[in-house]
């Protein structure tokens, strides 16, 4: 993403990230970024976790999009954090690139190089990642796929110049 520098540096803090917690059928809750989770191309469970047994390599609908994703296993995930379930977004994270070029995953991008977002984006494509966030917050509200909204401290790459999140 190319950013505008201001006259200031930014500091070298760990910001505050909001966790929009989105259901997964009726099973499990998945922390995501809203913006993520229009990326997402699957959910991954550790195939020792009993609680997603019955699950193993069905799919679910991914809310606001057409598509359907698959939940598949991998050891990746760490079955005591959390729900135990993972939103796999290869485009956006390297740990997620790895769990999908495991399986053979396909990378979306959602946001441009200018910070808008992309046609894969669908109903949100060519807004600005801010007004974007609080759009597809507004769309999840409205689906009633929203659970709650948690502020997390995250460690997430900032520019050198002016410190905004990249």
């Amino acid at each position: 993403m190319r950013v505008a520098h201001g006259d200031h540096r930014g500091e070298n803090a760990l910001p505050r990230l909001r966790l929009h917690h989105r259901f997964i059928g009726e099973h499990a809750a998945v922390p995501a970024d809203v913006l993520e989770l229009l990326g997402d191309v699957a959910v991954a469970v550790h195939s020792d976790d009993e609680r997603y047994k019955k699950l193993h390599g069905r799919t679910v609908k991914l809310p606001l999009t057409e598509r359907e994703i698959p939940i598949i296993t991998d050891e990746f995930v760490d079955k005591d954090f959390g729900s135990g379930a993972v939103k796999i977004t290869p485009a956006h994270d390297p740990n997620d690139y790895e769990v999908g070029e495991r399986h053979d995953l396909p990378r979306v991008t959602v946001i441009d190089h200018e910070g808008k977002l992309t046609a894969e984006a669908g109903e949100f494509a060519g807004q600005e990642v801010g007004p974007a966030r609080k759009a597809v917050v507004k769309a999840l509200e409205a689906a009633g796929v929203l659970g709650k909204i948690k502020d997390h401290v995250h460690n997430v790459g900032h520019c050198y110049k002016c410190g905004t999140v990249l």
